[in-house]
């Protein structure tokens, strides 16, 4: 609804259309903010029109960039015409990515596997082959690097496939009661008796909490942490940059202190070799079973509670205006403060979805998408962006009995309307049953030019956050209470650069006083095409809009 945003800009008519419909109130706690009751509002301020774009500034760098980025191989771009994502495809979207403003992407497992997805890893030292060669994969990692982009890996710590040799191994030398120093016996939890969370393998009984065909590593055995050590400084070798660590709670299941204790291993299996290797691991827990992990010496945690499989003041609820904008930056504010005093050197992960959520394209469309991606992509420290989020790829698991796969929420990136060069297949082969999908009849490169796109939004977003990066990426989050419920405000100190960030969440522009935390005006984010008024204090903002400011 653009219709009471494009009469904000004529005092007399905004009025004549809200007066008979409610009454005008001032909201309490923000001097000189109009309201009409506790969520409506009379815009009394003059915006003018933009120029039709986000006036993006292409000499802003990426590189070092806070704006993140998670990449399924498989469904991403096709290099070699078979239908199969691969590391060259990936190195073919340098220039892509680059323009988007990211500086660094996590990919999902590129290791050898017996599944699709890949989190079932059969050689820890080898790459997929449908995804090309450990060259190919040198020459990607080289080609991002090049652009500014730095390269995670997914590493799956907690399982590996059943397929592994490692498994049989540790199954012949456990129940032959081998113990030479090469023993693999304790390499996997195993037991002669039934356990819940086992399966049985020939004689005897292994972990594997997620899948049968997934069995659990053993986090006691001083064998397969050294053979861990090896693979990280294997990777960290050629070149990449750190690891996005899956399944981090069920290391040991579900045994908080263990798991941070495996966790810290982890960073000095590497820190001297590599100190600046980053690590962000999965971690679904909320509250302070969430937080204590921030204990760790890990970089950050996926942000879960506030995705949109969260429940309470997440992204998508305040976006949607079902929370307010003062309950959001509260509850933002107290978990970065648990966050800091527990790690006072790390950063959080806040994402709207990734490969195992249905796409937020489901629960946010049109306008409501942009003011999700702002609410996400101005907070601090590293958010991550789903492939395919900028363009409002869809994607949502089915919900039929006989359908357990996610590979509907992990589909082929969608480049060109008319173009299909790069497009994947869908990424599950032997489900053919589920090939049948809705996408979006615009791709990226239809869109990249577009002004006010999604995608263009998200561009603006980054070109933001890469130009104040000190205060996005290391900034206290500290709230602003404004009393309106539409707008979201909160200040961001770094140690170099203060700032102030204030979004408007509905399609109603708003007048807000700022003149208590606010200076100058230094970036502005709009995307109803209306431009911000700032004069005396008082800010004008159009609906959906955003605007950053140099903290007072």
């Amino acid at each position: 609804m653009r219709r009471v945003s494009r009469f904000a800009k004529r005092i007399g008519l905004a009025l004549l259309l809200c007066l008979p419909l409610y009454s005008c109130t001032e909201a309490s706690s923000n001097k000189g903010s109009d309201s009409l009751g506790s969520s409506s509002f009379v815009p009394p301020v003059t915006l003018e029109d933009g120029d039709g774009t986000y006036d993006l500034k292409e000499n802003v760098s990426n590189e070092g960039g806070s704006f993140s980025y998670e990449i399924f191989v498989r469904s991403f771009c096709d290099h070699d015409g078979d239908g199969i994502g691969d590391f060259l495809g990936v190195a073919d979207k340098a220039d892509y990515l680059k323009k988007m403003g990211v500086g660094q992407v996590w990919l999902m497992p590129i290791n050898p596997s017996p599944s699709y997805h890949g989190y079932d890893v059969s050689d820890y030292f080898g790459v997929n082959s449908d995804y090309g060669s450990l060259d190919d994969f040198k020459t990607m990692v080289s080609t991002l690097n090049a652009s500014g982009i730095k390269v995670l890996i997914d590493m799956v710590l907690n399982h590996s496939s059943d397929e592994n040799d490692w498994f049989s191994e540790s199954y012949y030398d456990e129940y032959g009661g081998y113990e030479g120093g090469d023993s693999k016996a304790d390499w996997y939890c195993w037991s002669e008796s039934f356990k819940t969370g086992y399966s049985k393998y020939k004689n005897l009984y292994y972990e594997c909490r997620f899948d049968s065909s997934m069995p659990d590593f053993n986090w006691d055995s001083a064998g397969f942490r050294a053979e861990m050590k090896k693979i990280l400084l294997y990777w960290l070798g050629l070149g990449v940059s750190g690891f996005r660590l899956d399944a981090v709670k069920y290391y040991y299941f579900n045994q908080t202190s263990k798991n941070i204790a495996a966790l810290n291993s982890i960073v000095d299996a590497v820190k001297d070799d590599y100190p600046n290797a980053y690590f962000v691991g999965e971690n679904w827990s909320t509250g302070s079973e969430y937080t204590d992990y921030y204990k760790s010496e890990i970089d950050s945690f996926f942000c879960f509670q506030k995705s949109v499989t969260g429940t309470d003041d997440t992204i998508v609820s305040a976006a949607k205006n079902f929370v307010s904008g003062d309950d959001f930056t509260a509850s933002i504010e107290s978990l970065e403060k648990t966050v800091k005093a527990n790690n006072p050197s790390s950063v959080s992960s806040y994402f709207l979805s990734n490969h195992d959520q249905d796409r937020v394209s489901k629960n946010l469309t049109g306008s409501y998408a942009k003011v999700g991606a702002s609410l996400t992509y101005l907070l601090p420290g590293t958010p991550w962006c789903y492939y395919g989020e900028e363009i409002g790829l869809k994607g949502t698991r089915l919900t039929s009995p006989d359908d357990h796969s996610d590979a509907r929420r992990r589909l082929p990136m969608v480049w060109s309307s008319s173009d299909k060069t790069g497009e994947c297949d869908f990424p599950e082969s032997d489900r053919p049953d589920l090939e049948d999908n809705e996408q979006v009849s615009l791709g990226a490169d239809d869109l990249i030019g577009r002004p006010l796109s999604l995608l263009s939004h998200y561009r603006k977003l980054a070109e933001v956050r890469n130009s104040h990066m000190d205060a996005f990426r290391n900034g206290v989050f500290s709230a602003i209470p404004t009393g309106l419920k539409n707008i979201v405000a909160y200040r961001l100190a770094g140690p170099k650069e203060s700032i102030v960030v204030v979004t408007n969440k509905t399609d109603v522009a708003t007048k807000l006083d700022v003149s208590g935390y606010a200076g100058s005006l230094l970036e502005e984010i709009d995307a109803e095409n209306l431009k911000p008024s700032y004069q005396g204090g008082i800010l004008g903002i159009g609906g959906f809009s955003t605007c950053v400011f140099a903290a007072k």
